[in-house]
């Protein structure tokens, strides 16, 4: 399993928690995977060399989080969903299943992970749907370590595309935002900070960012380029955000408060950003995670 190591100025060096699955001594994969409507064991899960998933990265996916010590569905599941559909039409990838049949998958393979693999509360259960243009679905629920309280932010030169034609999907040509993961781990920090090609400030490799000044919250409007994230809506929904198109990268360092927000991280305070060290997590990012908690306790699932 991999672990976290902090460095002497508080950085935090990490794997970039992307979907690789961490073997024991063995080899063996801990994990379930549906695959074209078969549960299978992970390491006989296969798909065609030929398809343009592998060949291209033309194909979609979601990741989401659920949790061992509960019988919830994976957090705002519906919303995913609802979601992939939008990538497919976006990316012209078809769906070949029934969305219903999708989401009794997801439950299916969740459930059997909760059934099969002890409880613990420094795992999480990592769910990833994949659509592949060459008509193959996967979907696979493995455990991940949870993601320290805080985390840390360095800027990187890898400017989001707002003019895209494929804004706001999720693709899993994902070598770009790879790229950023692995720099992120070079230069020790938990996650990057990314601008558009204005130089406006826009997302994280896989998060959203939002920063406090002066008691008001931030976040980069999807004029820049930035992903329509779950968590980032659901965050919308709890508390009062202005959305701005004009946020520089000056504005995330000089922040009072800083956090990301993803499927996965939830709500995760920023401790520094480059060399600057903040006290995380603030008040008014600790009253956001709380409220977020609250809501999916209450309602895991909530309507798109």
């Amino acid at each position: 399993m991999t672990g976290t190591a902090a460095s002497d100025d508080g950085r935090t060096n990490r794997d970039d928690r992307g979907d690789r699955a961490d073997r024991d001594d063995s080899g063996r994969i801990d994990g379930v995977v549906w695959i074209d409507g078969v549960i299978r064991d992970l390491d006989d899960a296969t798909i065609a060399v030929t398809d343009p998933g592998f060949l291209l990265g033309h194909g979609i996916f979601e990741t989401m989080r659920a949790e061992f010590d509960d019988t919830h569905p994976p957090r705002a599941l519906t919303r995913h969903l609802a979601r992939l559909l939008r990538s497919s039409k976006i990316a012209r990838v078809p769906i070949p299943h029934p969305i219903d049949q999708l989401r009794r998958a997801t439950l299916s393979i969740v459930e059997r992970v909760r059934s099969t693999m002890p409880v613990t509360d420094r795992q999480f259960i990592r769910v990833r749907m994949t659509i592949t243009a060459g008509g193959h679905t996967v979907i696979t629920a493995l455990p991940a370590p949870v993601w320290p309280a805080t985390t840390t932010l360095a800027g990187v030169d890898a400017p989001v595309n707002e003019q895209s034609p494929l804004r706001g999907t999720k693709t899993i040509a994902h070598l770009e935002e790879t790229w950023c993961r692995l720099e992120a781990a070079r230069l020790g920090v938990g996650e990057v900070y990314r601008t558009d090609t204005a130089g406006r400030l826009a997302e994280g490799s896989a998060s959203n960012l939002f920063l406090v000044r002066s008691g008001k919250i931030l976040t980069p409007s999807l004029d820049t380029g930035c992903l329509a994230g779950i968590t980032r809506g659901l965050v919308m929904e709890i508390t009062d955000v202005e959305e701005r198109a004009d946020l520089e990268p000056d504005d995330l360092r000089h922040a009072d408060e800083a956090f990301v927000t993803s499927s996965t991280r939830g709500v995760h305070p920023v401790a520094a950003i480059d060399d600057r060290r903040l006290d995380a997590p603030g008040p008014i990012t600790t009253q956001i995670a709380e409220r977020y908690r609250a809501r999916l306790e209450s309602d895991p699932d909530p309507d798109p």
